[in-house]
């Protein structure tokens, strides 16, 4: 009676189990089974299940007590005959003690041939968590299916940087996540309320991240003038001259004289691919060369400029060192005296030579370079009438902010709104996030001859007739006509 009285409650625990797996969710499920496991081994292993967690005691402080950071813990692992390590470690490379720099493998004292295999306390609990596959293997190798207790002596020098400062930081100070890596130099953005512990979190990053000797803050100052941001050195040597590499290029420059973001890698690569070894590249705002170097590499004809004398000076550093300073002319000019000075008689050379090929104008300035659109609107006016139809077609790259929820819309109609007209099919790519609600816009089209060319009130000689064709065209554009005109419309006046 009492066997018979047994049966049905064990009958009615597994219908009460099958209703469960139904109702509740599979991963909540075994999140519980999972949890019980852990907690019953608990009385088999002593195993330390925050193996991955500094010693909670840690009081945090602006200075660093290595001492405090030692660990003793006891974790999973399988004897396996060194022969077979490598099958064993396949099979278990799911719930390998994973830690960057960490060895894994770790010999056993007592018998040379053998190797102390370490696993992560937090997958594999007790043998029950072995996938079939994985008793197999063991099965086939000769494995002992059980897992040894391994003690492992944890040091300052075994945990991560964030782990560091997880808890040296006061709980209210969030540990920085992001940061830019520049040849040797560590680029941080700390907030606010990081600041009063920069020195530490400049200490922790220099020990703990490999290659890096300096450890840079950007300040909330910029230079007005060459639109680069000051820093401090906060940790390391104060030195800012790297050489780095970026697309299978060298560039050397000094990091806190410049204007350099490794978040622009692809975004170079992306202008490099448009253009064709024949093609003339004019460079507006270069930098130290990430557009111009790789342009003159390629093959084209490349005039860089940049009004930062610290600029102008690597930039023809980097040329040299490429060995490009044949195919690369360097100016200091503000970007209009540029368009003005280089970008014109150049085009007017080409036009009288019969270039063919297209003329790429590089505007990666985007906090102000939209602005300087206002320079090209008749700034071929001048060139004789014959002339004109040699021109070599114009094609722009704009890069530019937008804080609009439609920031292609608004960066097309703020070049639009510059050059007064529409422009014919552009290409808008979103370059990146640069903050909440600010993208990074890059606009590329084909500057109209008739831009180029339009004739200004004080033209003399043939500028009647263009005069006459400019305003014929703007008639058309009131009349909301564009698509049919061959070339581009001129925009109507915004109203405010």
């Amino acid at each position: 009676m009492i066997g018979q009285g047994y049966s049905m409650i064990f009958a009615r625990s597994r219908v009460i189990l099958q209703e469960l797996n139904k109702v509740l969710p599979s991963t909540l499920w075994s999140q519980q089974l999972r949890s019980g496991r852990l907690a019953a081994m608990a009385s088999i292993h002593s195993f330390t299940h925050d193996v991955f967690q500094p010693p909670a005691d840690i009081m945090p402080s602006n200075s660093i007590d290595k001492e405090a950071f030692k660990k003793t813990a006891t974790i999973p692992a399988l004897k396996v005959n060194k022969r077979c390590i490598h099958k064993v470690l396949k099979a278990f490379k799911m719930a390998t003690f994973s830690r960057p720099r960490f060895a894994v493998i770790r010999e056993v004292l007592t018998n040379p041939d053998e190797k102390f295999f370490l696993l992560d306390p937090q997958n594999m609990c007790d043998l029950e968590a072995m996938t079939e596959r994985q008793q197999s293997v063991l099965k086939e190798n000769d494995v002992e299916e059980r897992l040894h207790e391994y003690t492992l002596e944890l040091t300052y020098k075994d945990w991560q940087p964030h782990e560091v400062l997880q808890r040296l930081l006061p709980d209210s100070v969030e540990v920085p996540t992001g940061f830019s890596r520049v040849g040797h130099i560590m680029h941080l953005n700390l907030r606010q309320a990081q600041l009063e512990h920069k020195k530490l979190i400049g200490e922790v990053l220099l020990e703990k991240t490999p290659g890096i000797k300096t450890v840079v803050n950007k300040l909330n100052e910029i230079d007005n003038t060459y639109r680069f941001f000051n820093m401090e050195c906060i940790a390391g040597e104060p030195d800012t001259v790297v050489t780095v590499k970026e697309n299978h290029v060298a560039y050397s420059f000094d990091f806190a004289k410049v204007y350099w973001n490794p978040r622009l890698s692809t975004e170079h690569q992306r202008i490099i691919e448009k253009l064709h070894p024949t093609d003339v590249v004019y460079d507006m705002f270069a930098g130290v060369g990430p557009f111009a170097i790789p342009a003159a590499k390629k093959g084209c004809e490349v005039h860089a400029n940049d009004l930062n004398p610290e600029s102008f000076r690597w930039l023809e550093v980097n040329a040299k060192q490429n060995k490009l300073s044949s195919r690369l002319k360097a100016s200091n000019l503000d970007g209009r005296q540029f368009a003005v000075d280089i970008v014109k008689p150049d085009l007017i050379t080409k036009a009288k030579e019969g270039f063919k090929y297209k003329a790429h104008i590089i505007m990666n300035l985007p906090a102000i370079a939209v602005e300087f659109l206002d320079i090209f609107p008749s700034l071929l006016s001048l060139v004789p009438s014959e002339l004109k139809d040699k021109i070599p077609e114009v094609v722009v790259h704009c890069h530019g902010f937008s804080k609009s929820d439609k920031p292609a819309e608004d960066i097309q109609s703020r070049v639009e709104d510059i050059l007064k007209c529409r422009l014919n099919c552009p290409e808008i790519h979103d370059v990146r996030d640069v903050a909440p609600n600010k993208e990074m816009m890059c606009i590329s089209f084909s500057m109209p001859s008739t831009i180029l060319c339009a004739p200004t009130n004080g033209d003399i000689g043939g500028a009647g007739d263009h005069q006459t064709e400019h305003q014929t065209e703007q008639s058309g554009s009131a009349e909301g006509s564009e698509s049919d005109q061959d070339g581009p419309a001129i925009k109507k006046p915004r109203t405010h």
